[in-house]
């Protein structure tokens, strides 16, 4: 379950991902715990794939701040892309508030430092255009001055 909803993700295959992935999530979580790194990286897959479909509560609701937190606190090389991912997918949905959290989730927990031109980079200079464009400056520059300190 967990091979083919994944790579239905990957394909961007969202609605095929999600049934496959809730079951192999819920019963990884059963089997292994919630803690294991398999039940996360699922979960994570499975969290991606709800965004996909415009799932963002049920996305937010399955990860959680907490969880969220201690994802991006352990250093999981998975997590940035995840997070460029889900960026992209709220982006491409004119959810800007999504994206937003996405962003600032990613700089409050985030030890390492990003590319000046790593895709998640990307990904916030056209959120930031996107908030210039709706007139909401104040995260705008808080996003642009995040991206100064990159290069």
């Amino acid at each position: 379950l967990n091979n083919l909803g994944s790579m239905y993700y990957r394909m961007e295959r969202f609605e095929e991902a999600v049934p496959l992935l809730e079951r192999s999530y819920l019963g990884r979580d059963e089997l292994l715990g919630a803690e294991h790194n398999y039940t996360m990286g699922t979960m994570m897959s499975f969290a991606g794939s709800l965004i996909g479909v415009g799932s963002f509560d049920e996305a937010r609701a399955l990860l959680g701040a907490e969880l969220e937190g201690r994802l991006l606190d352990s250093g999981d090389t998975n997590l940035s892309s995840f997070l460029t991912h889900s960026i992209e997918l709220a982006l491409q949905a004119d959810n800007l508030d999504e994206s937003v959290r996405l962003v600032d989730l990613y700089i409050q927990h985030s030890s390492d430092a990003e590319e000046p031109y790593s895709r998640l980079t990307v990904q916030i200079r056209t959120l930031v255009s996107q908030l210039v464009e709706r007139g909401e400056l104040e995260d705008a520059e808080r996003f642009r001055s995040f991206l100064d300190t990159l290069n």
